[in-house]
């Protein structure tokens, strides 16, 4: 696997390293099989991962963020937005990063069915007309909308043709999702060129080639769909464990993990009837094709309403604004019991609350309208930490001994009080300095304002 060579058109089949054996016809998803593999046999940090940077172009690997066409792995994102050269130079990089001896690995091509000849061609496009059809049916077209989708993809092969010699037919594209994204964005620009002036032309265009894309985008999914048959009255069932959760959670999110566990736990014999599509990302998938008429799917989150921002932040400080007061234990076990990743960075929430809670520990904040201080003792703590920034230019929270002079409050003091009531009470009047980046190992100084 030492040898370079340009790989446009062609496809994967077989990769074998010791005991790793991996079947696969799609570039990026046997980079990610791979990267599994090996990790598992040599395990890295997601630090470590996230240092990783290509050497041909010096960009990361890997990425805190989701990004178009990154890979989920291990809580960061992959780049697998590549070209059929460009993936297999990211797996040659990869099994490098891991230490992996390249003289014994095995990895068995062979050309993409655009690049064959015409039986061949025939072959693949008659059976993805065919997987692509199902896949209407199960979104509810009717034979005629199916019959007028495909004959509006046909005609935008004939623009397809203009733009390129190689990738000229839509049903073509197999598992290149990357290269069929580029296609369509290509092909509706110059459909935009042609059709000037014609918007209904251009608006059925864009309609075929979109669910053309989440065909693509989905391929493996409904392929597995095929195979099975649904559980009676499984539809209703999720449906009704959705609301379940909304209700009992008092909230407007839910994660496709919190539903898939829950359904594991009391259908468990309706789950082992999905047999292959029996995994968090295929149900959620599932829940989706049966219910987005019902709810709004996105990014693993199922909302009421389509407004509502789904993310694991939003879902954790919407949780804790419902409380008087909260720690960070408390916000690992809702983390927890509702299936989220943990943050990155609970010192940067904590700033967050600061408008409406005041840190009081290590961990700890309470909501200001309940946080025990008068006016009198709030006026007393900013006249004495102000004569002291005063008189000695700054507070460092290391070193600073001053609290005795600091009225007695129904919380002991300490770095982190002090912190917090500056934080929610003197924002203005004093320059916060932090040093270090974690909530546990903090420290601070605080200086005059302007």
């Amino acid at each position: 696997m030492n040898d370079f060579c340009i790989l446009d058109y062609t496809v994967p089949f077989y990769f074998e390293y010791e005991n790793i054996k991996i079947y696969e016809n799609s570039w990026n998803r046997l980079t990610e099989d791979i990267l599994i593999a090996i990790d598992c046999l040599n395990p890295k940090t997601t630090e470590e991962l996230l240092k990783f940077k290509y050497e041909w172009s010096k960009q990361d690997v890997f990425s805190k963020t989701q990004q178009v066409n990154f890979t989920f792995f291990k809580g960061i994102y992959l780049n697998t937005n590549h070209s059929a050269t460009r993936a297999f130079m990211n797996i040659k990089y990869l099994l490098t990063k891991y230490n992996v001896d390249l003289s014994k690995c095995i990895l068995i091509i062979r050309k993409h069915p655009a690049a064959e000849n015409i039986e061949v061609k025939t072959y693949y496009r008659n059976n993805t007309i065919e997987e692509f059809t199902r896949f209407l049916q199960l979104n509810n077209k009717s034979q005629k909308t199916i019959d007028s989708i495909i004959r509006t993809i046909e005609t935008l092969n004939k623009v397809l043709k203009m733009l390129s010699t190689s990738f000229n037919d839509f049903f073509l594209f197999e598992n290149e999702y990357y290269l069929f994204q580029k296609a369509q964005e290509q092909t509706l620009e110059k459909c935009k060129r042609i059709y000037y002036g014609r918007e209904k032309n251009i608006e059925i265009a864009k309609y075929a080639l979109n669910y053309l894309e989440i065909f693509y985008r989905k391929r493996d999914f409904y392929k597995k769909l095929s195979l099975i048959i649904l559980p009676c009255n499984f539809k209703e069932t999720i449906e009704n464990e959705i609301n379940y959760l909304f209700d009992k959670l008092n909230t407007e999110i839910i994660t496709s993990a919190k539903l898939y566990s829950r359904m594991c736990i009391l259908h468990s014999e309706n789950m082992q009837m999905l047999g292959c599509l029996e995994n968090e990302k295929d149900f959620y998938t599932l829940a989706e094709l049966l219910l987005r008429k019902k709810y709004f799917f996105n990014n693993s989150f199922i909302t009421r309403n389509k407004t509502e921002q789904s993310s694991n932040e939003k879902l954790i400080i919407e949780y804790a604004t419902q409380l008087d007061i909260f720690s960070i234990s408390d916000l690992n076990t809702y983390i927890e019991k509702m299936r989220l990743q943990k943050l990155d960075n609970y010192l940067n929430l904590m700033k967050k609350f600061s408008n409406d809670y005041v840190q009081i520990d290590e961990e700890t904040m309470i909501k200001k309208d309940k946080f025990l201080i008068s006016k009198k003792e709030l006026n007393q703590i900013e006249k004495e930490l102000l004569f002291y920034v005063n008189s000695f230019g700054k507070i460092k929270s290391k070193t600073f001994v001053g609290y005795s002079n600091l009225p007695n409050l129904s919380y002991k003091w300490n770095k982190y009080l002090l912190l917090g009531i500056v934080n929610t009470f003197f924002r203005g009047n004093f320059i916060i300095r932090y040093i270090g980046k974690s909530y546990k190992t903090i420290d601070f100084s605080l200086e005059k304002g302007n």
